[in-house]
């Protein structure tokens, strides 16, 4: 028999046997990573709004820390005190800045507002190098990240020390492999066709120098693509090169976000977001796939944890999803033949 183990750690106290229940959610950007903890205190509880917060858990195979942040909020009941912390995607979702990058890469821009959020950050993908970055209040610093992130064909998490991280990778090895029966106790897999429009990502920039003054233009060859292909226009998309980049990472993303798979597993303290996964003997078709978001339970039934997870992009519905960009300007098709 498995023995469960936890150790919370708030401000400088430890909670090894107090707690009630557990649970702990990370995700990629633009999701939050969040704790919520009871315990059976009545009355004033040794920890303040603002408290560092560490969680560790043990599944009896294996420990891991699975929770970096700060507290948030406490929630006083006569059945004990509800403890909700925040991780450093917290941190950033509460700031909404108002600066201008100019010639920053989307790596630096995401560096720089970790920094104003007060979050440390891990491995960066640098990304394209953004003409001019206008970080404003309309959206928070967490959606900025989650945006510049996506343009640069990577995601966003926060790790479970902490750090804010952005990185791209294929899912062509698994960092784990799990059982059904085993690890795996329930599992559930999605296939969508493909979607009746695709999405041109663009920017607008000054228009040349025979047009009125103040004129845009789009930036991917002068004219919108045709239907069935959107535009979506974003201020920092100011070179062509960079939409074309940003529309080719649309494509990818779209592909794979039409092959989720979500799992119920008994307690894998080690597993995060951005980690890929093998499923051997599952009882439908899993391909190797890449975590997005999972959630750890533990309370007094015993430990689960919860996987939303995503397929990597399969060739064919990448080539419909390129097909339906057909009608976009000449760097951008030619940015989705190179990925296809």
């Amino acid at each position: 028999m498995l023995t469960l183990g936890h150790t919370l750690v708030m401000g400088d106290r430890e909670y090894t046997s107090h707690v009630v229940r557990l649970r702990v959610e990370r995700s990629v950007a633009p999701g939050v990573g969040r704790l919520r903890a009871r315990l059976p205190f009545v009355g004033d509880l040794p920890a303040a709004v603002g408290d560092d917060v560490r969680l560790d858990l043990d599944s009896g195979e294996s420990a891991a820390t699975v929770f970096t942040g700060q507290v948030i909020g406490l929630r006083h009941t006569p059945g004990g005190v509800d403890v909700l912390a925040g991780d450093a995607s917290w941190a950033l979702a509460q700031l909404r800045p108002a600066t201008t990058y100019e010639g920053q890469t989307a790596g630096a821009v995401v560096r720089a507002l970790a920094g104003d959020a007060g979050a440390s950050v891990g491995a960066l993908d640098d990304g394209p190098t953004l003409p001019a970055y206008l970080a404003d209040g309309a959206a928070t610093g967490w959606e900025h990240v989650a945006r510049l992130a996506a343009w640069a064909g990577a995601d966003a998490f926060v790790t479970a020390d902490g750090k804010v991280t952005s990185v791209g990778r294929e899912p062509v090895a698994a960092d784990v492999a799990l059982r059904w029966g085993r690890e795996v106790l329930a599992v559930r897999a999605t296939e969508a066709g493909v979607p009746a429009s695709a999405v041109a990502l663009a920017g607008e920039g000054p228009g040349p120098a025979d047009d009125r003054p103040g004129a845009f233009r789009f930036t991917t060859g002068g004219a919108p693509p045709a239907p069935p292909a959107a535009v979506r226009y974003r201020p920092g998309l100011r070179a062509s090169d960079v939409a074309a980049d940003a529309s080719t990472a649309w494509v990818t993303r779209e592909a794979t976000r039409r092959r989720p798979v979500e799992l119920e597993t008994f307690l894998l303290p080690a597993l995060g977001p951005g980690d890929v996964l093998e499923i051997q003997d599952a009882p439908v078709p899993v391909p190797l796939l890449q975590v997005r978001r999972v959630e750890h339970r533990v309370d007094a039934a015993g430990g689960r944890s919860r996987v939303v997870a995503r397929a990597g992009a399969d060739a064919d519905l990448l080539g419909q999803l390129g097909g339906l960009l057909a009608g976009a300007a000449g760097a951008l098709a030619g940015a989705v033949g190179g990925l296809l």
